[in-house]
């Protein structure tokens, strides 16, 4: 079956009047249909132009390359049977009912053809491939938000600032765009440079000149209420995300709103398994990466905001303090690589996550303490904020090893003042206890040893009312240190006997061997040189 002379369908929509720049991109697209025709996936996330950019290079190639027509079809909420039907009729030719009598039919078609598709917003690769011409002269271009497995593969991401200021500039005029540069500029770094974002902003400011652009850089500054601003006429940034979370299936549903309800702004890779709850949650990661809700960076996820504010309904307490427990499980990892075990720390009563330690941690944990930091302490908060005192307080005081190595008294300092916070607020004395004799000890590294005294004795009380030995060694030990400031040598003795006195039940060797060296420094200053290197290790051959 051959198409005759006519018809020669040509359904390609108009070019977008305000496209800007992707010049690269374009002719990317343009290379790989021209002069040998290819199937070509423009993939991205909701909003960053792919359907435009694919028009824009078809506009470019239709009349010179593939002269017997292009075809245009939206895929989302159709099936192949239905889109063979159209192409058929398009081509003038009878419909077959039955499914294998129009993929025949269509096939016979289009075999000698130069014809050129656009198969636009597909969701799956089920849709497409039946669709695919399989002629030497007819191209393919689809777009999708998920990462197909097809030959030829367009990566669409956001545009450059200064294309986005032009496309800004171009809804709203180039002289409200001067009169308010930096406003501008600010929508456009609040908007992240999507175009979609970016019309449907452009597009109320149009509608409404009286508006400053600072108002609605306000609006999409807001974590709560941003994916509200964005809609406007039939554009709405929720309904392109409610079509992509529609895609996904029920476990990758659901980890999306477990993972945009952690609130972290970057995840580690074990993050995705230790909320869902078990192995099923990395199936379903990789399902959020194709379909560009979720982003690899480095070695871990990013879940941008916008995705955050629409899915984050969907979390759980349970999901939230498995991560965190993961964080926490890793910290001890790390302690007990850096002191030999778990020695000179007090434990709380939080359950750890087992997680799958890095390589970097297990080689380095000092940089890998360094390399997490950020997300760390934002973990120390996650947990305060989420009432998980316990968690909080036993993140802050294992943060401790890295503050002291980095001398980050203002990170010490925060975290321990969120953590103690949430303790307070719970009645977790212990908790606030510990958090205190750590806060004096940030004193005592700082030479405040009157403010370092008055936060250990409180602490030191609470740990002899509990006969928390881990407690108490870090307390007498803070006490001894702050008497010996104070030119007490007698009590600072007596102080650092009893807390070696508890390292030594505890069989903690760390604990002993900073005591034992205080305890020789006392001893220098006594004038006994013999006693301060009796308390001196011996070395071992």
């Amino acid at each position: 079956m051959q198409i005759g002379l006519f018809p020669r369908p040509h359904q390609l929509p108009a070019a977008v009047a305000d496209f800007v720049g992707r010049e690269e991109l374009v002719q990317s697209v343009v290379d790989m249909v021209t002069p040998f025709p290819q199937v070509v996936l423009l993939t991205g996330p909701v909003g960053t132009g792919k359907t435009t950019l694919a028009v824009h290079a078809a506009h470019r190639v239709a009349n010179g390359s593939f002269p017997d027509g292009q075809l245009f079809v939206r895929l989302r909420g159709t099936t192949p049977h239905e889109v063979l039907g159209r192409f058929l009729a398009a081509f003038g030719l009878s419909v077959p009912g039955d499914f294998g009598a129009r993929l025949s039919a269509y096939r016979d078609a289009v075999v000698r053809q130069s014809l050129l598709f656009i198969l636009d917003d597909a969701t799956s690769l089920q849709q497409v491939t039946p669709l695919l011409p399989h002629a030497p002269g007819c191209a393919v271009l689809v777009t999708s938000r998920h990462r197909l497995r097809l030959p030829h593969v367009v990566e669409v991401g956001p545009l450059e600032p200064a294309q986005a200021m032009t496309l800004l500039g171009k809804q709203i005029g180039s002289a409200r765009l001067s009169a308010e540069a930096s406003s501008a500029d600010a929508l456009v770094t609040v908007a992240d440079c999507s175009p979609l974002t970016l019309r449907i902003a452009g597009a109320r400011l149009a509608a409404r000149p009286h508006w400053p652009i600072s108002l609605l850089v306000d609006q999409l500054s807001d974590p709560d209420g941003c994916l509200d601003a964005l809609a406007h006429g039939g554009l709405s940034v929720r309904a392109r995300l409610e079509e992509t979370a529609g895609d996904l299936s029920l476990h990758a549903r659901r980890l999306l709103g477990l993972l945009a309800a952690l609130g972290a702004r970057r995840l580690p890779s074990w993050a995705p398994v230790a909320a869902f709850g078990d192995v099923r949650g990395q199936s379903a990661v990789d399902e959020l990466v194709s379909a560009h809700l979720v982003s690899v960076v480095d070695d871990g996820y990013v879940v941008p905001p916008l995705i955050r504010e629409f899915a984050a309904q969907g979390g759980t307490p349970e999901a939230l303090q498995r991560v965190l427990s993961g964080w926490l499980y890793l910290l001890d990892f790390a302690h007990v690589a850096l002191h030999g075990g778990d020695f000179s720390i007090v434990r709380g009563t939080s359950v750890r996550e087992i997680v799958r330690p890095d390589p970097l941690l297990r080689s380095d944990p000092l940089a890998w303490l360094e390399s997490s930091a950020v997300s760390l302490r934002e973990a120390v908060s996650l947990a305060a904020e989420a009432g998980l005192d316990e968690l909080s307080w036993e993140l802050a005081h294992r943060l401790v090893t890295q503050f002291e190595t980095r001398t980050d008294y203002d990170g010490w300092q925060r975290t321990h003042d969120i953590a103690l916070e949430a303790c307070e607020i719970a009645g977790n004395v212990r908790g606030a206890a510990v958090l205190r004799c750590s806060l004096a000890s940030l004193h005592i590294s700082q030479s405040r040893y009157d403010t370092a005294h008055e936060l250990t004795v409180p602490a030191k009380e609470v740990f002899e009312g509990l006969d928390d030995l881990a407690g108490l060694g870090l307390a007498y030990r803070n006490l001894g240190i702050v008497s010996r400031s104070f030119g007490d040598l007698v009590a600072a003795r007596r102080w650092y006997q009893r807390s070696l006195a508890v390292y030594e039940r505890l069989g903690d060797p760390v604990g002993q061997a900073s005591v034992l060296q205080n305890l020789a420094q006392i001893d220098l200053y006594d004038g006994d040189p013999a006693g301060a290197l009796a308390r001196t290790p011996t070395p071992r051959h």
